[in-house]
């Protein structure tokens, strides 16, 4: 019903930021700086604070623990010490509250579009189309930057099926630079989209990730192999080649064929459904954090929704024959 804290939590935020603000009035300082330590097991929002800005403002660092389990108190000091540098990133997307569960933001509500967030508003009210915190969110205590995105898709057949496919990848290289002063880790996330859908499917998908460790200065050319098989899409009406399950042993089955098969099978349409990976242009996309990028291919610098200063880079690659399935697989 709510992704608020609990009980009275986020009066006792406001009460505190309040009084931060307060004595800062009265002793003529900065306030003190407030951290929240949120020890959870789901996303959170800060809508319901008499706060604004979701509840966010007067909040200078938010550490999320989830579960930690018994070791918890001790990681959660040596990460606001600044002993471990974090590098954990969000698993999903926060939204701002349960009214965005079903709009663009949320991953599970992507239509194709070009809305970009942050310009377009929900309901007349000025609310930001764009989550919280958007999926693979998370500061650290150096920055990185991305760039020189390479996809190298040579080398593949024109048609495969079958094991075939998880054996055949397309290779992506991208240069990750640690800019600042202290060592730290990144996730480096690769997404696709398809340029031209014989099927609707999400704007953008996860399709491979790393991470990689890099000292203060040390930049590092990331591999990201995408195997052709996580490319695919469940299709109900596809025909294995050969027949396939449930398909008559006499008819004509090609690549990428749909078509009823009657033999058999009282008249029937025999279409026993496959994996397939359709043919066309793809889109590869590498960055550290996807941030809003579910709605838009590129996102600007200094995108106040992602912690990353450069924008995502993006290359295309061709893959098998245009309106046809590349293969099928099981």
């Amino acid at each position: 019903m709510s992704l608020e804290p609990e009980g009275r939590q986020l009066e006792l935020l406001a009460a505190v930021v309040n009084a931060t603000r307060a004595a800062a009035i009265k002793s003529g300082k900065l306030p003190s700086p407030v951290v929240v330590v949120l020890v959870h097991g789901r996303p959170v929002s800060f809508d319901g604070t008499n706060l604004p800005a979701a509840g966010l403002e007067g909040i200078d660092a938010m550490l999320a623990a989830w579960r930690p389990g018994e070791e918890g108190g001790a990681a959660i000091a040596n990460l606001l010490l600044g002993d471990v540098n974090p590098s954990g990133k969000l698993a999903q997307a926060w939204q701002r509250s349960v009214g965005y569960i079903y709009s663009p933001t949320s991953p599970w509500y992507q239509p194709h579009s070009a809305m970009t967030p942050g310009k377009y508003f929900g309901n007349g009210d000025r609310t930001p189309l764009a989550p919280l915190f958007p999926f693979a969110h998370g500061l650290s205590y150096t920055t990185f930057t991305f760039e020189g995105l390479q996809v190298d898709a040579a080398g593949l057949p024109s048609s495969a099926s079958g094991p075939t496919l998880s054996s055949l990848t397309v290779n992506l290289t991208i240069n990750v630079t640690n800019n600042g002063t202290v060592a730290g880790a990144t996730p480096v996330l690769a997404t696709y989209s398809k340029t031209s859908r014989g099927v609707v499917r999400y704007l953008q998908m996860l399709c491979a990730f790393t991470k990689v460790y890099l000292q203060p200065g040390e930049s590092r050319a990331v591999k990201l192999p995408v195997k052709l098989s996580d490319l695919a899409r469940y299709d109900p009406a596809a025909i294995l080649p050969g027949g396939g399950q449930g398909a008559s042993p006499s008819a004509e089955v090609g690549h990428g064929d749909r078509r009823s098969s009657a033999a058999g099978d009282g008249g029937r349409s025999a279409y026993p459904g496959a994996y397939v990976v359709d043919g066309g242009i793809y889109n590869f996309f590498a960055a550290g954090c996807v941030a809003n990028n579910a709605l838009r291919d590129v996102h600007h610098e200094g995108d106040p929704t992602c912690p990353y200063h450069s924008a995502i880079f993006g290359a295309s690659a061709s893959i098998g024959r245009e309106g046809d399935f590349y293969g099928v697989y099981l």
